[in-house]
């Protein structure tokens, strides 16, 4: 398993998303997922680390769905991330992290489900799946940990 997967396993459950965030009160999916990848020593070109002044320009699902849009696979592997359509006020896609792929399902695990980190299934037929995309493990020479 990926070391971006099996740290989102153990993510499963926690509702304190300042830790993600930086002390932000924001829709985190994004931060989440971002996080787990600084947290491994894999952060994504682009990104910042967040506190209460300083955003990263990538946190925004939207926004992460553009940079993701660059790294699109068809088979999806553990440790990629997904992006699906969501209707809410907040955005119009969330992100999550495969941790696990069946022959016709995956499981994910999703910051700010309800306020937590979650793991679920998903169809990988879900007509909501926009892509799946799998991040190099180096970019351009930019691999230390924030």
């Amino acid at each position: 398993m990926s070391a971006v997967a099996a740290l989102a396993r153990v993510e499963v459950g926690n509702t304190d998303f300042r830790k993600y965030t930086g002390g932000r009160e924001v829709p985190w999916c994004g931060y989440f997922v971002l996080w787990l990848f600084r947290a491994v020593g894999r952060p994504l070109r682009g990104d910042v680390v967040p506190n209460l002044t300083t955003v990263s320009p990538l946190a925004y699902p939207e926004a992460l769905h553009a940079f993701a849009s660059q790294f699109v696979v068809q088979k999806q592997e553990p440790g990629d991330v997904v992006v699906a359509v969501q209707k809410s006020k907040w955005a119009t896609v969330h992100v999550s992290v495969v941790v696990e792929v069946g022959d016709t399902t995956s499981r994910v695990v999703s910051g700010n489900v309800l306020n937590r980190v979650v793991e679920h299934t998903l169809q990988h037929n879900d007509r909501r799946i926009l892509c799946y995309a799998r991040f190099p493990e180096v970019f351009d020479g930019y691999s230390s940990a924030l």
